[in-house]
């Protein structure tokens, strides 16, 4: 009989990332098979969340599902909740769980529920998350390329911004606190470089950003999975409470241990172990 490790999602496709993370580690330690429910966390996320609601259609108005975006792995097989039975084990895991439980031999499925929010959980195969994801469609790629440009300079940092009425909680991270950040990736007169604003509401960058950017801000106003292909492109990163902009950064600094990435004291992404411990650290 197959192994198998069922994932629910959870909130946004940052949350969701989490859970699929811990499935990984089963898939990678234990040779599980990864189930995903097909439900809108794992097949909508944030592209209908956070006053975006940018999901992509094909011609036909057809909405265009993560299951043939982002989550287009062979890695990966969506099922029905109705068709997942009964499970063996549920493990949950939300912020202060720091030891992955292991598994016995009666344990054929097992489900992943929770925010699975802490490093420790699934660091052991920090190398091998990536794979089970797809940022690698072609026709994708060009029109990001064609559309933002990134590959014409050398310095790329993507800023992640929260601006919608979902995040009026997150209110630490100011304009200042983007500017010692920024000042913290580039060096006194620096210009050419780029700044890839990435938000949820790309409109309200300004008040987000109210100091003088030397290099050029370039603003992916794109659907969310578009938005993390050009992430990707980034090799710096400034990161905000949210955990949607977290994953680019964190499969670009796995990747790459070169790529730089900042987070601020005090905020969710540190308070939760979340943050990897090599990330630089600034005040907010």
């Amino acid at each position: 009989m197959k192994k198998e490790v069922y994932i629910y999602g959870t909130g946004g496709l940052g949350n969701s990332l989490f859970q699929l993370a811990v499935a990984v580690h089963y898939s990678e330690k234990y040779g599980y098979d990864v189930r995903m429910i097909f439900a809108p966390p794992l097949t909508i996320g944030t592209s209908k969340n956070f006053d975006r609601n940018v999901i992509v259609k094909d011609d036909s108005g057809r909405e265009i599902t993560y299951d043939l975006t982002i989550f287009n792995n062979p890695k990966l097989k969506y099922v029905s909740v109705l068709d997942v039975g009964k499970l063996d084990k549920i493990f949950e895991f939300n912020h202060s769980e720091e030891v992955i439980e292991d598994v016995a031999d009666e344990h054929k499925k097992i489900g992943i529920k929770g925010y699975c929010q802490n490093y420790k959980l699934y660091d052991e195969v920090r190398d091998k998350i990536f794979s089970y994801i797809n940022l690698s469609d072609s026709s994708v790629i060009d029109y990001v390329n064609k559309k933002y440009n990134l590959g014409s300079v050398k310095k790329n940092i993507m800023i992640g911004l929260r601006a919608g009425s979902d995040f009026e909680h997150m209110k630490k991270i100011t304009s200042r606190s983007y500017e010692d950040a920024l000042r913290v990736l580039t060096d006194e007169g620096e210009r050419d470089y780029n700044v890839v604003v990435i938000a949820d509401n790309i409109d309200r960058w300004r008040s987000k950003l109210q100091f003088d950017i030397r290099g050029n801000v370039v603003l992916v106003d794109d659907d969310d999975v578009v938005q993390y292909y050009v992430a990707m492109q980034c090799n710096n990163f400034i990161l905000c409470e949210s955990t949607f902009h977290y994953w680019p950064a964190y499969f670009k600094y796995v990747m790459d241990s070169s790529t730089r990435v900042v987070v601020f004291n005090d905020t969710d992404l540190t308070n939760r172990c979340i943050a990897l411990p090599e990330w630089i650290r600034v005040d907010y």
